[in-house]
């Protein structure tokens, strides 16, 4: 089972509006490779129909075949929906994937406490207690989650990340990959695209795979 991520890093909105058009594209493609996608996390814009992230999980005999597909830097070339007569055309936004590692963190070492979800964390958020925060007692390391509805599912959400951080702390290689993922949120690679897609349908052009 492998992470799979589509970020809008700081680009625009449109940026952010190719992320969920890539999403939609994504969720069709899986069913042709008999994919079993599951979406995890989804941070959404403040623009209708755009978000800045998607996690999902992908497993499948061909798993990681298919999410490499969706590996680097990708481009959506269109005309803005958002500034009419804007010049710029081409949109980047990037694919990451990881694979899933089993938690290994001893359950007595981290404190789990629920509280209700805050602020604009998505459509998500509700007013119920689903809000979860883990902490690893030894080292004090917290991670709180809310995007999602279900308290099971922040609770799954925050373990991954509270496991992801210790991991850090203890191997500089991980800790190299783990802050090449999250970077997704602040740089992407712009030029040499792995795919091109064209239009608001999001028509696959090209395909460097």
């Amino acid at each position: 089972m492998f992470w799979l991520q589509l970020s809008a890093g700081r680009g625009p909105v449109e940026c952010a509006r190719a992320v969920t058009l890539a999403a939609r594209y994504l969720e069709e493609e899986a069913k042709q490779f008999d994919i079993e996608l599951n979406e995890v996390e989804r941070i959404v814009a403040n623009d209708k129909g755009c978000c800045y992230s998607v996690l999902y999980t992908v497993a499948g005999t061909e798993a990681e075949v298919f999410a490499q597909r969706w590996q680097g830097s990708l481009l959506w070339q269109s005309e803005s929906q958002f500034r009419r007569g804007h010049k710029r055309k081409n949109w980047f936004f990037s694919g990451r994937y990881w694979p899933v590692k089993d938690f290994s963190i001893p359950r007595e070492q981290v404190k789990i406490t629920t509280c209700r979800s805050q602020g604009a964390g998505g459509q998500h958020v509700n007013t119920t207690d689903s809000a979860v925060q883990v902490t690893h007692i030894p080292t004090g390391i917290q991670c709180t989650v809310q995007s999602q509805r279900s308290q099971h599912s922040n609770k799954k959400l925050a373990l991954f990340r509270l496991q992801e951080k210790l991991d850090e702390l203890e191997q500089t290689a991980i800790a190299a990959e783990s802050v090449k993922r999250w970077q997704q949120h602040t740089a992407l690679e712009r030029g040499n695209p792995k795919r091109i897609f064209k239009g608001e349908r999001f028509t696959l052009f090209s395909n460097d795979i």
